[in-house]
C-alpha cells in the first residue's frame, strides 16, 4: 500500500479525514446474523484486527456489534503485551499455524 507521501498527495487534512471514516463502517450485512448464530450455539465470538485499540471499538459501536462479540484484540495490543511470538492462522489452528515473526 503506497502512503500520501509516496504518492505526492498534499491535501490538509485529508489523511485524517479517511483514517476518521474508519471509525464509522459499517459491518458486511451477514456479520450480525452469523455472530448470533454462533451465540446461540454456545460458541464464544472475538474480532482480531490490526486497527488501533480506540479504532477498534469505535467501529464495534458502529456497527453495533458490541453485544455479538466476546472480545477483541487489536495488534497494538499484542505488541504492547509482548505477544510477538503468538500464532496466527488463516484457517483452522493446527500444525500449519505460523509464527508472526
Amino acid at each position: 500500500m503506497l502512503s500520501f507521501r509516496e504518492l505526492a498527495i498534499d491535501k490538509p487534512g485529508l489523511r485524517d479525514r479517511l483514517m476518521n471514516l474508519y471509525l464509522t463502517l459499517d459491518a458486511f450485512p451477514e456479520v450480525p446474523d452469523v455472530l448470533k448464530r454462533l451465540k446461540q450455539a454456545g460458541l464464544r465470538t472475538a474480532i482480531l484486527s490490526n486497527g488501533s485499540p480506540r479504532m477498534l471499538a469505535a467501529a464495534v459501536t458502529a456497527a453495533g456489534l458490541g453485544s455479538l462479540l466476546d472480545s477483541g484484540l487489536s495488534v497494538e495490543t499484542v505488541a504492547r503485551a509482548g505477544l510477538a511470538d503468538a500464532f496466527v492462522c488463516s484457517g483452522p489452528c493446527g500444525p500449519t499455524a505460523a509464527r508472526l515473526r
